[in-house]
């Protein structure tokens, strides 16, 4: 689930694709992701929506976001991001879609079972600098680092919904 610095550099360098770029990101950090294997830091939301909708139009698909740069008096600018209910390229996932591919269809603690000692395992915890993606074990759906190394952007936020069901991430009953 992690996006390594090597791909995110790529989109950053891509003089072809006419979308907003961040500004100001700083690749590899000797001291914490040493390498274009490790993953990408220091990406805002807005990064991770911008880069959703490169990889979507790298590979034909139709964007997930609408996006509209804001000016800020600061000269720093904002965006203004609309979701596209009819793209079919890349979009952050959810929080309860996360959740759900954390755990691998399980109902235990984490995807690999209860037990924390083996975290170690499958994550990249506690840690001063971040490991090589895909360096530890994946959970039982093929999906590596989605315990640990470095935290994950989701579409929404988490929410405790006391005294309401969820059973849709984005329609709350």
């Amino acid at each position: 689930m992690e996006v390594t610095i090597g791909l995110f550099q790529q989109f950053i360098d891509d003089k072809s694709y006419p979308g907003l770029k961040p500004k100001g990101w700083e690749g590899v950090n000797e001291k914490i992701s040493p390498t274009r294997q490790h993953p990408a830091q220091r990406v805002s939301w807005e990064d991770a929506v911008l880069f959703c909708n490169w990889l979507s139009q790298k590979e034909r698909r139709q964007p997930c976001y609408q996006v509209e740069g804001i000016r800020k008096p600061t000269a720093y600018y904002t965006l203004k991001v609309e979701v596209l209910p009819d793209g079919t390229g890349y979009r952050l996932p959810t929080e309860a879609e996360w959740e759900y591919a954390c755990r691998a269809g399980t109902t235990t603690d984490f995807g690999f079972g209860s037990d924390a000692g083996r975290l170690r395992r499958y994550a990249v915890i506690a840690a001063v600098k971040t490991e090589v993606s895909a360096s530890k074990m994946c959970n039982r759906w093929g999906l590596f680092d989605i315990h640990g190394n470095v935290w994950e952007w989701c579409q929404d936020w988490y929410g405790v919904f006391v005294g309401l069901k969820a059973e849709n991430p984005t329609e709350l009953k």
